[in-house]
């Protein structure tokens, strides 16, 4: 199991979906990320569509589609920090696999939405008992490598009040 900090878009224009529709999104203007066989065809795919874009930042987005893709597990926690509720943090445990998600492209038009089903458990947590892990900044996704951490996130899970 993991404990991952992901972001619902720098205004949190994502979050009222990812609660609505029980799911944490990314979006990429590259299509087929969940067919790259590798991190190199990852990054290839990435890099096609977006040729502007500095070396650092390719290699930026690679890493967070990666651990999105591919390394986050159903089981893990997630903490996504609010911006529309400033000062708290949603907690959900991830449910299953990545998905492209087409529907969801009406949120973000010219992008390609992938996303992974999430069952919320708490809605509104005091953003400063996770602001050691929560306070990265340029960080769309992250996991959470202090040891113990997941463990402190469920034992939070098991006490918190509704």
């Amino acid at each position: 199991m993991g404990l991952w900090v992901i972001r619902g878009g720098p205004y949190g224009e994502w979050e009222d979906i990812d609660f609505e529709q029980g799911i944490v999104v990314i979006h990429s203007k590259a299509p087929d990320l969940l067919e790259a066989p590798d991190v190199y065809e990852l990054r290839k795919r990435i890099r096609a569509a977006y040729p502007e874009k500095r070396e650092q930042t390719i290699g930026l987005w690679t890493r967070w589609a990666m651990e999105f893709l591919y390394e986050m597990r159903a089981g893990d926690l997630i903490l996504l920090p609010l911006k529309k509720h400033r000062g708290y943090v949603a907690v959900g445990e991830v449910r299953g696999p990545a998905q492209e998600r087409p529907d969801l492209r009406v949120y973000k038009p010219g992008y390609f939405v992938y996303g992974r089903p999430v069952r919320w458990l708490l809605g509104r947590v005091p953003r400063d008992l996770f602001s050691a892990w929560i306070n990265r900044p340029h960080t769309t996704i992250h996991p959470v490598r202090e040891e113990g951490a997941e463990e402190r996130v469920r034992e939070l899970i098991r006490t918190f009040p509704d």
